[in-house]
């Protein structure tokens, strides 16, 4: 399937503002991205592009060829309002899945698919508009902070309609802690990023670099 993940706002639109002054524009292009590399895993064909390089070429009859586009965003509104939604216009399609099994993946409130008409990227021709969390809320964006590799999966998941097996590690875990001392998997949330979209456990490797560290 030929797959478009727009990554809410750009480089001229910011988005909102999160709990931590995160940038929304930043955390869409994250997400696009983890979850463009595992619908690839599936074999699928995708583009990420960010919101605000739509112009006029685009066509809202064809869709360019895309089979199936979504827009990515996190919500933002007084620092209190929690939970999951997923914006649609005509159809439901996969919209009332995606909000569930996010807002379950992240412990969240479920606040359901819901019609929206007045809204661009619906009135171009997406199938709909993920709102992954409110970002400005504490515990929403903590929930995400420490699950984005799974949601990731599971809005791959919804897309590909079953579930994607993780691409089959190449090194052995000795190897790839030896890589990892030696800084070629980069720190932090990066390393771990990379090591599960690799196809690695990642708290198998780190404890293991612990253990090589602990015994120089």
């Amino acid at each position: 399937m030929n797959i478009l993940l727009s990554t809410g706002h750009g480089n001229i639109d910011g988005g909102s503002i999160g709990y931590d002054k995160g940038k929304e524009k930043d955390r869409t292009k994250e997400l696009g991205n983890l979850v463009a590399a595992k619908l690839r895993e599936a074999g699928h064909t995708v583009t990420v592009m960010e919101e605000k390089t739509y112009n006029s070429n685009w066509n809202i009859k064809n869709r360019n060829g895309y089979e199936y586009a979504v827009s990515i965003h996190f919500n933002a509104f007084n620092g209190n309002a929690t939970g999951t939604e997923v914006l649609y216009k005509n159809s439901l399609g996969k919209a009332p899945e995606l909000s569930k099994r996010i807002a379950n993946v992240l412990g969240i409130k479920d606040r359901g698919a819901k019609k929206r008409t007045d809204l661009y990227m619906m009135n171009i021709g997406f199938d709909c508009l993920i709102e992954t969390c409110f970002h400005d809320n504490k515990g929403d964006l903590e929930a995400y902070n420490g699950r984005k590799n799974e949601v990731a999966t599971t809005i791959a998941e919804v897309i590909n309609g079953g579930s994607i097996a993780p691409k089959p590690a190449s090194k052995s875990v000795t190897e790839i802690a030896k890589e990892v001392i030696a800084g070629k998997w980069g720190n932090g949330v990066v390393r771990k990023t990379k090591l599960t979209e690799a196809g690695y456990d990642y708290n198998t490797i780190q404890r293991l670099v612990n253990d090589i560290l602990r015994a120089k």
